[in-house]
């Protein structure tokens, strides 16, 4: 891959994992702020809130990957 076309990669890999992160955390504020969930049921509340935090953990993860990983391919092709 082309360093011009790695970059550009990157580039879009970070936008798309940052707009998903944005939007698990906003959807999470919503959820912490609808407390009449958690009066009728206490569980959905708490299982919305893990599930929004496992994904957000996820988008932190493939956030931290993905450059490495495509250095990784970048070098293997010689043009790192």
């Amino acid at each position: 891959m082309p360093p011009a076309l790695a970059l550009e990669t990157m580039e879009r890999w970070d936008k798309l994992i940052r707009r998903q992160g944005i939007r698990l955390s906003q959807l999470q504020s919503a959820f912490l702020g609808q407390h009449h969930i958690a009066v009728i049921n206490p569980e959905l509340q708490d299982r919305i809130t893990e599930i929004i935090g496992y994904k957000l953990d996820r988008t932190v993860t493939l956030h931290g990957i993905g450059a490495p990983l495509l250095q990784e391919h970048v070098s293997r092709c010689g043009h790192g």
